[in-house]
């Protein structure tokens, strides 16, 4: 969840193991503008094994998504394509966001996929 202040909370960024080197440079590119922008909160960026998206309850994720509960966090991924708009790299526009039916046990929990 983004607040307005800027403060993130608890967000993995994913890069799947078909989209490699690029998934990863994305992925750290993105890390990195949030850090610049003044965004604070725990950013991981970290591998996705294809095993896992073959899980029937994890799901393949598009090329780029952002993975947000349903209710308060859906402003934290629009407030999050506002900011990798600034990406020359990605357009927000390739964004899909993915509404999580199971609340997420961590507060404030988002996850952004970069599978190219």
């Amino acid at each position: 969840m983004v607040n307005q202040n800027g403060r993130l909370g608890t967000s993995i960024f994913f890069w799947c193991e078909n989209s490699g080197f690029t998934g990863e440079r994305l992925a750290k590119e993105i890390e990195h503008l949030f850090k610049q922008n003044g965004f604070s909160g725990q950013i991981r960026v970290r591998y996705l094994a294809e095993s896992v998206t073959r899980r029937k309850n994890f799901g393949k994720p598009a090329d780029f998504e952002i993975r947000v509960d349903a209710g308060e966090e859906l402003s934290s991924a629009e407030k999050i394509l506002e900011l990798i708009g600034k990406s020359s790299s990605i357009k927000k526009e390739e964004f899909n966001i993915f509404k999580v039916s199971e609340k997420s046990k961590i507060p404030g929990y988002v996850s952004l996929f970069f599978c190219p």
